[in-house]
């Protein structure tokens, strides 16, 4: 009789993506469950049903963004296999490279990646996600704007505020705000507890936070598995030598 395996962890990198995906997702979660009664989130949810995904402005980062970006990458791929704490503060910027870098390592691995693309930025007092996801079942997409706060640490949420969800150029309506708020502090409290599978993809993560306007993230490698090869971050268009 075979010996059962155990269950594989994701990538790191992956998982991040999946939890950003969770966020920008319970839109669209919620507009399903609440649009059969009532007739403007129904139009919502229809007008966020397009044909083609976002344009989206070329990723535009300096010599200097791009080292650090290169650096990222090898730095969590080092811990990886050495077991050991990925502990980085770094501009959006910075983050959009790296994010960009892990969606181009997931495709070269013939993955589809949750969210393809996906931008990060400080508006203001918060975090500004604008990603483009695709409907499962449907050859359409979903291009979703959210602000909103987001932090983690030892693996649990301490905030998550949505304050604004935009889909196919609409902003959503107030009973699709009222059940994402419902929707998040279930979610919430499911990853807290433990009492939900989601859990587990927030264990490696330590800290995720806001902190100026810069992100510092804390990454524990021993809950993820080892990469199967380096990912060399993409050069983005428009990349300039610093002097």
């Amino acid at each position: 009789m075979a010996e059962p395996t155990e269950k594989k962890k994701s990538s790191c990198g992956c998982c991040f993506l999946k939890i950003v995906g969770v966020i920008v997702l319970l839109s669209l979660v919620v507009g399903v469950i609440v649009g059969i009664n009532a007739i403007k989130t129904k139009k919502w949810m229809e007008s966020a049903e397009e044909a083609q995904p976002a344009s989206y402005t070329p990723l535009r980062i300096s010599a200097g963004e791009q080292e650090d970006v290169d650096r990222v990458i090898q730095v969590i791929h080092r811990a990886q296999a050495d077991k050991k704490l990925v502990d980085e503060t770094i501009s959006p910027n910075v983050f959009n490279g790296v994010v960009n870098a892990i969606i181009e390592g997931e495709k070269a691995k013939g993955k589809s990646p949750e969210l393809d693309p996906l931008r990060l930025s400080i508006d203001g007092d918060h975090f500004n996600v604008a990603a483009t996801a695709r409907i499962k079942g449907k050859n359409k997409f979903a291009n979703i704007e959210a602000v909103f706060d987001f932090e983690v640490e030892e693996g649990k949420i301490t905030k998550l505020d949505v304050h604004k969800i935009v889909a196919g150029g609409n902003e959503a309506p107030f009973v699709v705000k009222t059940g994402i708020g419902v929707m998040i502090a279930g979610f919430k409290k499911g990853i807290n507890e433990n009492t939900t599978p989601e859990a587990r993809k927030f264990r490696g993560f330590r800290l995720v936070k806001r902190e100026g306007d810069r992100i510092h993230i804390v990454i524990d490698p021993n809950e993820f598995d080892p990469p199967e090869k380096d990912v060399a971050a993409p050069k983005p268009e428009g990349a300039k030598e610093s002097f």
